[in-house]
């Protein structure tokens, strides 16, 4: 009798995604974290249905920092205070705690976002706004890193 082998596909969050552009965040000579973009496409454009962000952090970083982070952001975005907090609770509830080598993807779809960490999905948001919402930190003009959003958008 020949033994039965089961193999198991693992859903990529990239799967079918081309990449469009991808940058590094340093902070005084340290660096903090790569991050790409993606999109079925390989061209991005506000609207775009469907997309990805992915984040390979070099640095340890705590849920409760990444959390403080974001809601930094998104004040420089100037991103309502109700806004943030309906969310904050969610993400802080969703991301765990980050090591050297982790990564932290979210898949923007036209009704929901999922984030996934190391390629396992840990949480989704039914809100066909939040994944504008939380790429606009790095894709909005009005982001406060011009450059990484320049590299990600594939821009000279």
């Amino acid at each position: 009798m020949l033994p039965l082998i089961v193999f198991f596909a693992l859903a990529s969050p990239l799967n079918n995604l081309n990449k469009v552009g991808e940058a590094e965040f340093s902070v005084m000579f340290l660096d903090i974290y790569d991050i790409a973009l993606y999109s079925d496409t390989g061209t991005y454009h506000q609207g775009t249905e469907q997309y990805a962000l992915t984040i390979e952090y070099h640095r340890n970083v705590s849920a409760t920092r990444l959390l403080d982070l974001t809601q930094d952001q998104w004040q420089h975005l100037e991103v309502p205070e109700s806004t943030i907090t309906q969310y904050a609770p969610v993400l802080q509830d969703m991301w765990p705690d980050i090591e050297k080598g982790d990564s932290l993807t979210i898949k923007v779809s036209p009704d929901s976002s999922q984030f996934y960490h190391n390629e396992t999905v840990i949480g989704a948001i039914e809100d066909a706004r939040f994944g504008k919402l939380f790429t606009d930190i790095w894709l909005s003009p009005d982001t406060s890193a011009p450059r990484i959003r320049r590299d990600l958008l594939g821009q000279d």
